[in-house]
C-alpha cells in the first residue's frame, strides 16, 4: 500500500518538477471514451450509508456500472459459492474515478488472479469517493456482520488519509 501511494506521488513529483507531457495528440476514439466516462461520472450520486457516511447510487452506463450495494462492479469477477474472494477498499483511486469499469485496479486484480489461479474468482470493488481508512474498516466490518467473507482484504489508502489529518 505504502508503495503505491509512493510511486503515485513520485509520478506526480516528476510531472511537476520536470513538466513532462504526453507525445502526440490523443485518437479520437479515446478522446470520445473520455468524454463518455466524463457524462456518466456526472451522473453518478451517492446515498447516506449508517456509521460509514456515504457510497455510491446505483447507476449503468456505458463505461460505469455500480450495483443494488452502491459498489462499482467488476467485470469478469464470478462470485460463486468456492471462488477466491477478495474485497478492495480505497477512495477514488480504487473505485476509479476517470476510468471505465474495466480499468478500474480491481478489474486489472480480477484478471490477474483469475489467469494465475485457474480457478473462479470474486474480487469486489468497494472503493467509494474520498473515503479514508476508517470508512473502509467500518464497511468491512458491516460486510462482516452481512456474513461475507472474504479470503483477503487489500485496502489502498493515503491521500485522502492525509488531507483528513489536516483538517
Amino acid at each position: 500500500v505504502l508503495l503505491l501511494v509512493a510511486a503515485e506521488g513520485l509520478a506526480a513529483a516528476f510531472i511537476w518538477v520536470t513538466g513532462a507531457k504526453v507525445e502526440g495528440p490523443p485518437s479520437s476514439a479515446a478522446e470520445r471514451m473520455a468524454q463518455t466516462v466524463s457524462d456518466d461520472l456526472d451522473r453518478l450520486t451517492v446515498d447516506y450509508w449508517p456509521y460509514v457516511g456515504w457510497r455510491a447510487h446505483p447507476l449503468t452506463t456505458a463505461t460505469l456500472n455500480v450495483d443494488g450495494g452502491g459498489n462499482r462492479t467488476t467485470p469478469g469477477a464470478r462470485c460463486e459459492p468456492g471462488s477466491f474472494t477478495v474485497f478492495v477498499f480505497g477512495g477514488s483511486l480504487v473505485f476509479g474515478f476517470g476510468v471505465a469499469d474495466a480499468d478500474t485496479i480491481p478489474a486489472w486484480l480480477q484478471r490477474g488472479l483469475a489467469e494465475r489461479l485457474r480457478r473462479p474468482v470474486c474480487v469486489r470493488n468497494l472503493g467509494q469517493f474520498g473515503w479514508t481508512s476508517t470508512q473502509e474498516t467500518l464497511a468491512l466490518l458491516r460486510e462482516l456482520q452481512e456474513g461475507r467473507r472474504p479470503d483477503l482484504a487489500v485496502f489502498i489508502d493515503g491521500f485522502n488519509d492525509v488531507n483528513v489529518q489536516g483538517d
